[in-house]
């Protein structure tokens, strides 16, 4: 199908539920960066060649529309100052309507950290391996 029918037929559907209220106006808003975000990290997985227990600092940045949404984007670095290693953490988060936060993160490791139910921005959190099997967990807080 050449790229002319295709735009036509969008433009075409966007003009039919554009009269059934399936189509919602959007609201922009610039999004701001909640930065430097330590939080304290303990954990006692040691797995293959790498060893959690001797990291202690979970630093990130927040990044969205907080007045508009209740999702985020996060990103940093989970810390092992006594090894001198570091392991890039990237995720999203959001809000949940029991004033929880929940985050989860792809560590550069292979490793994910799942954080659900966050309340006062501490609590437990899963380490989970590529297959999605828990192999550990993690407390963090808030410094």
């Amino acid at each position: 199908m050449n790229h002319r029918l295709k735009f036509m037929g969008l433009a075409a559907l966007a003009a039919c539920m554009g009269g059934t209220g399936l189509v919602h106006a959007q609201t922009l808003s610039t999004a701001q960066t909640y930065a430097n975000l330590v939080f304290s990290f303990s954990s006692s997985l040691k797995s293959g060649s790498n060893d959690y227990t001797v990291c202690n600092e979970l630093r990130v940045d927040a990044t969205g529309d907080f007045v508009n949404s209740t999702k985020f984007l996060v990103y940093g670095a989970l810390n092992c100052p006594s090894t001198a290693t570091a392991y890039t953490a990237a995720g999203s988060g959001y809000f949940g309507f029991d004033a929880s936060v929940n985050m989860a993160f792809l560590l550069g490791s292979g490793l994910t950290l799942q954080c659900p139910r966050l309340v006062g921005l501490a609590g437990t959190c899963n380490l989970n391996n590529t297959a999605g099997v828990t192999v550990g967990t993690a407390t963090i807080a808030l410094k």
